[in-house]
C-alpha cells in the first residue's frame, strides 16, 4: 500500500456558517461537539461540533478579546472593559466588570482559568486574579506593557506572553519577571502560546517560532514560518500533542507542523483573503477550529485528504465503484481505477450541481486507489461523486448521507 503524501492531496477544511460581518478573536471547545466563540460584542455556541452557532447575549455589548469554558456551565469571557460569565452554559450571561471609558487598565485580551472559582485574566499594563469566581478581584503588581495571552500550569506558576515581551510567576501573579526570547534585541510581539505540561511554543508577529520544555523558564528559537507576502504576520499557534501543530496567520493562511513545530507546511484551505487568524483551538491531531473575520474553519482530519493505492487494474478500464457503505453516516469509502499516469479529481456535489468538497487533485500512476468522504460537516440528503481525468468528467455516481 501506498501512502501519498501531504503535497499530492488537498487540505480538507470546510467553512462553517457564521454572521459574516463579525470579527471573530477566540474560539474554545470543552468537548468534540460543544464550543463557543467570541468577538467584536458576539459570543456564538455549538453543540454539534460547528454545524450550526447560536448566538448568546451579550450583557455587556462591549468587544470580546478570549473566551475560556471552564466546564459545560461555566464559562468566563474577557475583552473591552469587560468581564463576563455564565454557569448555565450561556443561556444568561453576568456582567463581573463593566469599566468606563477611556478604559486604561481595562482592556483585558487574556484569560485562564484552573477550575470554577481561580482564574486569571491579563491585559493592558494589569493582571488580575479571582479565587472566587469572579465575585472579586485581586490586582497584581502593574504590569509595565500590554499583555495578550496568559495560561498557568496549575495555582501558583502561569506564563503571560504580550507586547515586546514573555513573562513568568511562580506566586500564583502576584508578580510577574521578564523572560527574554533569544536572537533579538527585545522579545517579540507573542499574541498566543499553546502548551503540552510543561512544553510550551510561542507565534510571534515576526513568523518567529519559539519553544519551551520547562514550562517558560528558558525559551528557544526553533524555526520560521515562510512568509508568503511582505505583511505576513503569524497571530495564533496552538499544539495538540508534542508534534501536531497549527498557526494562524494573516491572509487566511493556515499552518500545521509534524515534528514540534521544527518545520511548517502551508494548508491550502480555499479561503483565502481573510486579514487575519486570530484563533485556533485542537481538539486532538484531528479536530481543528480557527476563526477569522465573519469566518469559522473546521477540520475533521487534520485538513488532510489520505488516498491510497490498493493494488493494479486492467488497462482497458477506468473505473469508479459505488462507495460504501451507502447510506453513510458520516464517513464512506470511495474506489476507483486509473488506466494510465493521469491528472485525476474526485469531486463530491450537491443536487444543484455546486461542489461540496475536492477529495482528491493531483497526478496518479495507473492503479486502484481509495479515499474516504466525510459528511460531518454538511446536511443529510443525496449527493454525487465524480472521477474526472485530465480536466473531463469521466464517471458520476449517487450517494445518500442519512443522520
Amino acid at each position: 500500500m501506498i501512502l501519498f503524501t501531504a503535497a499530492n492531496c488537498p487540505s480538507q477544511w470546510f467553512l462553517q456558517q457564521i454572521d459574516p460581518a463579525v470579527n471573530l478573536f477566540d474560539v474554545r471547545f470543552i468537548n468534540k461537539n460543544t464550543g463557543w466563540v467570541c468577538g467584536d460584542n458576539r459570543i456564538f455556541k455549538t453543540t454539534n461540533a460547528g454545524m450550526n452557532w447560536i448566538e448568546q447575549s451579550n450583557p455587556a455589548q462591549a468587544l470580546l478579546w478570549q473566551i475560556h469554558p471552564v466546564n459545560e456551565n461555566v464559562v468566563y469571557a474577557a475583552g473591552f472593559c469587560t468581564i463576563l460569565k455564565t454557569t448555565n452554559g450561556g443561556l444568561n450571561w453576568i456582567a463581573l466588570r463593566i469599566g468606563s471609558l477611556p478604559c486604561i487598565g481595562q482592556q483585558f485580551t487574556g484569560l485562564w482559568f484552573i477550575n470554577e472559582y481561580t482564574g486569571w485574566i491579563a491585559g493592558e499594563y494589569v493582571t488580575i486574579r479571582t479565587t472566587n469566581g469572579g465575585e472579586t478581584f485581586i490586582d497584581s503588581i502593574a504590569i509595565n506593557r500590554s499583555m495578550y495571552d496568559i495560561h498557568f500550569r496549575d495555582d501558583s506558576t502561569g506564563v503571560m506572553a504580550g507586547f515586546g515581551a514573555t513573562l513568568r510567576s511562580t506566586n500564583s501573579g502576584a508578580d510577574w519577571y521578564e523572560v527574554e526570547l533569544p536572537h533579538f534585541s527585545k522579545s517579540p510581539d507573542v499574541y498566543r502560546m499553546s502548551f503540552i505540561g510543561n512544553t510550551g511554543w510561542a507565534g510571534t508577529l515576526s513568523n518567529k517560532v519559539y519553544n519551551t520544555l520547562n514550562y517558560g523558564i528558558t525559551w528557544d528559537s526553533i524555526s520560521f514560518i515562510q512568509p508568503d507576502g511582505p505583511d505576513s504576520r503569524t497571530y495564533c499557534i496552538e499544539f495538540s500533542s508534542q508534534n501536531i501543530g497549527y498557526a494562524g496567520c494573516r491572509g487566511g493562511r493556515i499552518f500545521k507542523t509534524t515534528d514540534g513545530g521544527f518545520s511548517w507546511q502551508l494548508h491550502p484551505t480555499s479561503v483565502y483573503g481573510i486579514p487575519i487568524y486570530r484563533a485556533l483551538y485542537a481538539y486532538d491531531d484531528n479536530t481543528v477550529w480557527a476563526v477569522g473575520r465573519g469566518k469559522i474553519l473546521y477540520t475533521s482530519n487534520g485538513g488532510l485528504t489520505d488516498i491510497k493505492n490498493t493494488g493494479s487494474i486492467n488497462p482497458e478500464n477506468i473505473n469508479l465503484l459505488q462507495n460504501y457503505p451507502n447510506p453513510f453516516n458520516p464517513i464512506t469509502n470511495i474506489k476507483f481505477g486509473i488506466n494510465d499516469f493521469s491528472r485525476a479529481r474526485i469531486i463530491v456535489s450537491d443536487l444543484t450541481g455546486k461542489t461540496v468538497s475536492v477529495l482528491f487533485k493531483g497526478n496518479l500512476n495507473e492503479g486502484i486507489y481509495e479515499v474516504d468522504f466525510n459528511g460531518n460537516n454538511i446536511s443529510s440528503g443525496v449527493y454525487f461523486y465524480s472521477l474526472e481525468i485530465n480536466g473531463i468528467i469521466i464517471k458520476t455516481k449517487k450517494m445518500i448521507l442519512k443522520k
